[in-house]
């Protein structure tokens, strides 16, 4: 008797709800547009092996980004301890062309062309306050000589301060720039010497038919020795031997107490040398050669820029590029890692940011050279 009193209460309350649902499942609300399903994704119905190219962009994170913009292939390039200037140098048919620039374009002022000799330009070499240029260049001498400018003079001729005797090459200064450091190769001594010139106060003129400087100092570093690479503080000095690997290994000389330390090892080509801005790492770059078993031709993978530290023995090197595109000659200064790479085809100036990190994870399967193209990148790393 209860129970059908019950159910005789709540009928009319049943009756409504049944009534509500069926309304909302026959005249559906529009609350916006909602996402599609994944189904309806076009990779949801592509081949299964297509479906790998339907993937997110990648984040813009540690990206280079470029900085000059040359028609013709930047070879050579360097920035001074300030961060405030850049020399960049192009080539093509054999002429140089030598732009001083500043890094940041807003606040300076605009790009120019410098003033050189005829013949070939290489491995510029600016000084920290941006005062001196100095660089190799091959209009006196087909092996190189070594030629330095005033930038603050209104006669920038460049003035020569090796002579025929030596080849010469790679310059770079001391961090107060009293000093010039470069190689040197001749045909009576077998390999490169690491030599030290010191610079006046004052260029003559007159003394552009001639060395300026006959008091050049050989440093001792018991073998051979190339593309000098001076320490923030003065004291140290990275270089580049094959005194123990043909194709050379980054090496570190103690200037006061004449030390000598290998720093990398292997069979790679580490070349190109230089320092971070508070001393405790090298950056390089780095090209390992490997011989194909199928045709057995020699190829390489693409240059990368590596760091290691420089105070601490057996420490191992940081990739800091990816395999996916080339970088050599690194160049570092408070805005970030700058560095040169045909990422777009021809050859300019690009940089990451400071703290970039490394984009090893990243690998594709053309990221091999042929052997042309190490050949010549070889010779662009070792000189």
């Amino acid at each position: 008797m209860d129970r059908q009193k019950i159910k005789k209460r709540y009928l009319p309350l049943y009756m409504f709800v049944f009534s509500a649902v069926s309304a909302c499942s026959l005249f559906p609300t529009d609350r916006g547009t909602s996402p599609p399903p994944a189904s309806n994704h076009p990779s949801f119905f592509a081949p299964q092996s297509s479906r790998a190219a339907f993937k997110p962009d990648p984040l813009p994170v540690n990206r280079p980004v470029q900085q000059t913009f040359e028609a013709d292939p930047v070879r050579y390039a360097t920035l001074s301890g300030d961060g405030r200037l850049m020399v960049a140098i192009s080539e093509m048919d054999g002429i140089s062309r030598m732009v001083l620039r500043p890094v940041n374009p807003s606040r300076d002022a605009p790009p120019r062309v410098l003033p050189h000799l005829s013949g070939s330009v290489m491995w510029p070499a600016l000084s920290r306050d941006g005062r001196w240029l100095a660089f190799q260049g091959t209009a006196f001498d087909v092996k190189g000589d070594i030629y330095l400018i005033d930038l603050t003079s209104q006669n920038q001729r460049p003035i020569r301060l090796t002579d025929r005797a030596t080849g010469d090459g790679a310059p770079a200064f001391s961090p107060d720039g009293t000093d010039l450091y470069f190689h040197q190769s001749s045909s009576k001594n077998p390999g490169r010497r690491l030599m030290r010139i010191p610079l006046p106060e004052t260029l003559s003129q007159s003394a552009v038919s001639g060395p300026i400087t006959p008091a050049l100092q050989a440093l001792p570093v018991d073998g051979d020795g190339s593309f000098p690479a001076i320490s923030p503080d003065g004291v140290r000095m990275a270089f580049v031997s094959r005194r123990e690997d043909p194709n050379g290994d980054i090496f570190l000389l103690d200037l006061k107490t004449q030390d000598v330390r290998r720093i990398t090892q292997g069979p790679a080509i580490d070349a190109q040398p230089c320092w971070s801005r508070d001393g405790d790492f090298i950056y390089f770059s780095r090209m390992v050669p490997q011989r194909s078993a199928d045709a057995g031709t020699e190829h390489a993978e693409a240059i990368r820029l590596y760091r290691i530290a420089a105070k601490h023995p057996g420490a191992m090197p940081y990739p800091l590029t990816s395999g996916a595109y080339e970088a050599y000659q690194p160049m570092l200064t408070k805005s970030g890692l700058y560095f040169i790479t045909h990422r777009r085809g021809i050859p300019n100036v690009w940089a990451l940011p400071p703290g970039a990190k490394s984009q090893n994870a990243i690998r594709f399967k053309n990221s091999s050279i042929s052997r042309k193209t190490w050949a010549y990148a070889s010779h662009r790393m070792t000189g």
